[in-house]
């Protein structure tokens, strides 16, 4: 079994805050709890995604054979309770207020804090090993 805490993300602005001639390119403005004010730009890994857990695994059984040979059954799952471990976050904020003016879609639903990317799902695996 491993258990984890949410790994930390910076909220970025995506945008030029500062006027330093980035464009948003890497790295990035942080986003700011006021936009005007610089001295408000959040800290870096300010946030956090939530904690991760998976639980692996393994079940085998050896069979003797004649002559001192063996054959190995080996059955193995990782994540066996199928959880959704998210990697990856959207970290951009937008040019809004933290944490109440996000960045929004063309429907109007906040993009900022949506999972982007997951670790694999339950993978069952099933082996014979022959040994002589």
């Amino acid at each position: 079994m491993t258990a984890a805490s949410g790994r930390p993300f910076t909220p970025l602005a995506g945008a030029d805050l500062n006027g330093d001639g980035d464009g948003g390119a890497f790295p990035p403005d942080r986003a700011r709890r006021n936009p005007a004010d610089p001295a408000s730009s959040v800290g870096r890994n300010s946030g956090a995604m939530p904690s991760q857990m998976t639980v692996d695994a393994r079940l085998s059984k050896r069979f003797a054979m004649p002559r001192g040979a063996t054959i190995d059954v080996i059955a193995e799952a990782f994540n066996l309770f199928n959880r959704s471990n998210f990697s990856e976050v959207n970290p951009i904020f937008g040019r809004g207020m933290l944490p109440n003016d996000p960045q929004r879609d063309a429907q109007g639903r906040a993009t900022y804090g949506l999972f982007e990317q997951a670790l694999p799902p339950r993978q069952v695996q099933l082996a014979l090993r022959v040994g002589f």
